[in-house]
This record gives C-alpha cells, sequence and structure tokens, in this order.
C-alpha cells in the first residue's frame, strides 16, 4: 500500500486525521500488509516547527496508527521515505516507531547506465554511449538523470524544428545536458554532512559520512 500526501489530506477540519485512520484500518483488515509512506516528513515532520494546529494533529494521529492503545498492528509493516528525516518529529524516532533509517545513495555507474537507457527507450537516438554519459554523471540521482534526458531531447526538438526532419538524440546533446547541470544530491550531503557533524548524538548518520569519505565527496 503506497501512500501519498494528497491521498490523507482533507478540506475540513478533522478529515485528514480520519483518512489516516481508515488507512491503517484497511491496512489491518487486510494484513499482512506492507504501508509506504512517501515524503514522511510532509506528514510528520516536527511539531515544534509548525504553526497550524491541524497539522500538530496529523502528527499526533500518525503516532497514535503507530502504536496507540486501539492500534492492533502485528502484521503490518511500516516503511518511510523522506530526503530529509532530520526534519522527522523526535517522537517518530522512538524504539518500535520509525527507529531503523536505511541510506540509499545515489546510484552507482552501472545502474546511472541503466536508468539513462529507461528513461530514453521509445525515443529516436543516434549513436549513444551511455556508458561514458554513465561515467560523466558522477552522484546524479535518478531524478537528475531524468532531467538530463529530457534537456536532450529539448535540444534535439529544437534541431527538429529548425530542420523539419526527426531529429535523434545524439551523444552531444546529452554531453551538453551532463555538463550543462549539477548533481543535486551535493547540496543534500552538504545538510546531511551538517547535521551528521554537529547533531547526530545516536550516530543514525554515520553511514552517510563513510560513504561521503569512500566515494570522495568533502
Amino acid at each position: 500500500m503506497h501512500v501519498e500526501l494528497q491521498a490523507i489530506l482533507g478540506m475540513y477540519v478533522g478529515q485528514s486525521e480520519s483518512n489516516l485512520h481508515d488507512l491503517f484500518e484497511k491496512a489491518r483488515e487486510n494484513k499482512p500488509c506492507v504501508i509506504f509512506i512517501d515524503e514522511l516528513d510532509a506528514m510528520g515532520g516536527s511539531r515544534n516547527n509548525m504553526r497550524q494546529h491541524h497539522d500538530r494533529m496529523l502528527v499526533n494521529q500518525l503516532l497514535l496508527e503507530l502504536d496507540g492503545l486501539q492500534s492492533f498492528n502485528e502484521g503490518v509493516f511500516v516503511i518511510g521515505a523522506t530526503n530529509t528525516p532530520w526534519y522527522l518529529d523526535s517522537a517518530l524516532r522512538r524504539p518500535g516507531r520509525f527507529n531503523h533509517l536505511i541510506f540509499v545513495p545515489p546510484p552507482e555507474e552501472a545502474e546511472r547506465e541503466t536508468i539513462l537507457g529507461l528513461k530514453l527507450a521509445g525515443k529516436p537516438t543516434d549513436g549513444l554511449d551511455l556508458t561514458r554519459i554513465a561515467k560523466e554523471t558522477k552522484h546524479f540521482s535518478g531524478a537528475d538523470l531524468e532531467q538530463l534526458v529530457k534537456d536532450a531531447v529539448e535540444d534535439a526538438l529544437e534541431r527538429t524544428l529548425e530542420t523539419g526532419d526527426i531529429q535523434p538524440i545524439n551523444q552531444d546533446d546529452m554531453r551538453k545536458s551532463a555538463k550543462g547541470r549539477k548533481a543535486t544530491t551535493l547540496e543534500w550531503f552538504a545538510t546531511a554532512k551538517n547535521y551528521a557533524t554537529f547533531s547526530d548524538v545516536n550516530n543514525d548518520y554515520q553511514i552517510v559520512l563513510d560513504y561521503m569519505k569512500a566515494t570522495g565527496l568533502k
């Protein structure tokens, strides 16, 4: 069961909490079940930073569903994904809730080549060397690679409009796109490093520091 924030939020007071409760009830009725909450920080961000009462109430409801007295969650596994785990409410990180962090690094070279191939599937191409492009896009995320392909497509479309004939995406298009972008993960790593260095009392983010050291990130 994949949960996105827009599927939970409602227009009226209390509706969001009710939607979240109904979702967990449905999972309990169909257990064993896995609930995957995307962008967990948007639903379970720190209540200290929330000005709106209804935002805090949604976090409270999530906490209740995870381990409240009325929550029968045996056989229900809850997984959350976020790019900003340091913004999560501290109560969500207590034992029995989201107490295990898994670091998912950017795709490696072979994985980047595969992603590029998938994003280019069905598009006219000519003489592409995706292995070379993969080498030149170190630390690029999947979203970065998708945007790289979109940029290359736009260049090919411009030539198509100029010539009147369909122009395939070529190596120059891909290399130009790659050189015109920086990996968005670099900013994330800079933030994560600061948090891991100064605020990580439980060494939850040591794996991030180890990855940065191993890959030459500063």
